[in-house]
């Protein structure tokens, strides 16, 4: 019986590979512009999904739609140019679509709105999987625009002098925008998503001297990841607005033109992390409004404004392990924020390590806090309701419960820290420089580290102060041998995978036992 059922499996399989033999083999072809059909859009429709349409150097007047899943390759970026002076010079509506090889410049002139975009270089319109790499895009409208599009590549292109954005992405998710050069870009500079653009990976770009903004992120554009990106000569580096669980991590953000290195505005719960932030005119990290549970950390932030800045309601954020140095005015500055921990940082060399505000009714003042608040309430009316509705607290008393603990407060030229609030602030288990402690002329008038001064009615906590400069008491040395007590070198406790291969093991070597027992029966 079982010879039986062998022969029959081995016929059946010898008909299939007959059958297969018989079946015509499709094969991807070639056709090349102008040699084969005189423009770019009559080769494209001759062309089966597969194809490659190859374009040889020229100027091409045309418009372009690409409705199949095919490779479309100019002969050379700096000689093979498609242009039209009308609408979106190539639009894109199949999956798969590659495009490399060309300039694409002179889209139509139309630009909806910041929610809509207008007209392109290149729009990838309802699409997956495409790539777009290895293109130079200028004076169109907006260079790249992906609209609904996900999954998609764009890649190694040189973006520049568009009248607004330089890649827009809008309502597209799970991209990846890499290596691209987006420079001189009017709107909203060089990489912009605005709205619900979660998921994408933008890393490894280049964005210089875009008046607005090198990248923003804004309107519920979510769990995206930004790193390796170098931001030089914009408006501002990198901008979040409105965005949430987003990371940040390993970018240059530096020589901004009028606004600070990095902001968040409105979001909650990302990450900022190894970044570095110089040269900036304004703060140089900065949380501007209404920002909750976003975590800082591993920062240099040197020879900006003021290094970090909590201002206007932004509330229970931690800031760790940052290095804010030669900065104008403060190390960091916290203005109207309550509740943020901030530990394990470094404030030297700066006119104050830690400067603690009041909110600022003097109207001549040009950074008067009471005009920024109310302007800020007024424009995000909707997005603050919300926040209200949801029970978050948008008020304060001139920025109460920050625990400020084993940082770094030394060689700062006015002040180590300076309250100029009513509420009592916990800076102990700080290093000031000495082991004699801060200077204070009231309460440790001996100490010959950074001064203390507290300007408001409320009054600087500071002792007990760390004796040096490591920034561990020994009670947390303490609880750090009890939590690794027991592990030998390299452990790391009970390891999920591990053991679940060892189980997956047991099983199989089980069935196999009992399926050798079966067929000796």
């Amino acid at each position: 019986m079982r010879n039986k059922v062998v022969f029959v499996v081995a016929v059946m399989f010898s008909i299939f590979l007959s059958v297969l033999s018989m079946c015509p083999q499709v094969t991807a072809s070639t056709i090349t512009v102008p040699d084969d059909y005189s423009t770019i859009q009559a080769a494209v429709d001759a062309a089966s999904g597969g194809d490659t349409v190859s374009v040889l150097s020229g100027t091409y007047n045309e418009n372009l739609i690409i409705d199949k899943q095919i490779s479309l390759v100019g002969e050379g970026k700096e000689t093979t140019v498609i242009g039209a002076g009308t609408g979106h010079v190539v639009r894109i509506i199949s999956n798969g679509v590659e495009v490399s090889g060309f300039t694409v410049k002179g889209s139509g002139n139309i630009y909806i709105g910041p929610f809509e975009g207008g007209d392109a270089g290149i729009m990838l319109d309802g699409v997956m999987e495409c790539t777009i790499s290895g293109n130079t895009l200028t004076q169109n409208t907006v260079g790249i625009f992906l609209n609904a599009s996900d999954k998609n590549t764009i890649e190694s292109n040189t973006v520049y002098g568009h009248t607004y954005d330089g890649i827009y992405g809008r309502y597209s998710d799970s991209n990846v925008i890499r290596g691209n050069n987006a420079t001189s870009n009017g709107g909203h500079g060089g990489i912009y998503l605005n709205p619900e653009n979660s998921n994408n990976l933008i890393e490894d770009n280049l964005c210089t001297h875009n008046p607005d903004h090198g990248i923003k992120i804004q309107t519920d554009s979510n769990y995206n990841v930004l790193r390796n990106n170098v931001c030089l000569y914009n408006g501002d580096g990198i901008f979040l607005g409105d965005a949430h669980y987003n990371e940040i991590t390993n970018n240059i953000c530096s020589n901004s033109s009028e606004r600070p290195g990095i902001t968040l505005r409105l979001s909650e719960n990302n990450t900022v992390s190894n970044n570095l932030i110089e040269y900036n005119p304004d703060h140089g990290l900065d949380l501007d409004f209404l920002n909750f549970n976003n975590t800082l950390k591993n920062n240099k932030c040197s020879y900006n404004r003021n290094g970090i800045a909590l201002r206007l309601s932004s509330h229970h954020n931690k800031i760790i392990n940052n290095t804010c140095t030669y900065n104008e005015g403060a190390g960091i500055e916290i203005e109207h924020s309550d509740y943020n921990e901030i530990t394990r940082n470094t404030f030297s060399m700066n006119s104050d390590g830690i400067k603690i505000m009041m909110i600022d009714s003097n109207p001549d003042n040009e950074w008067n806090s009471i005009v920024q608040w109310d302007y800020a309430m007024e424009k995000f009316k909707d997005l603050v309701e919300d926040r209200v509705a949801r029970g978050i607290k948008i008020e304060s008393e001139d920025s109460i419960g920050n625990e400020i603990h084993r940082n770094i407060v030394e060689g700062n030229i006015l002040f180590g820290i300076v309250s100029e609030i009513p509420s009592d602030i916990d800076a102990t288990y700080n290093w000031w420089g000495d082991a004699s402690g801060p200077f204070n002329p009231q309460e440790n008038p001996d100490g010959k580290g950074n001064e203390i001064q507290g300007r408001g009615e409320g009054s600087v906590v500071f002792e007990p102060w760390l004796e040096s400069s490591s920034t561990e008491t020994e009670e947390q040395k303490d609880v750090e041998k009890t939590e690794t007590a027991g592990k030998t070198d390299g452990e790391e406790g009970f390891n999920v995978d591990n053991t679940y291969l060892i189980i997956i093991a047991i099983v199989i070597l089980i069935a196999i036992l009992l399926g050798y027992k079966r067929f000796k029966k």
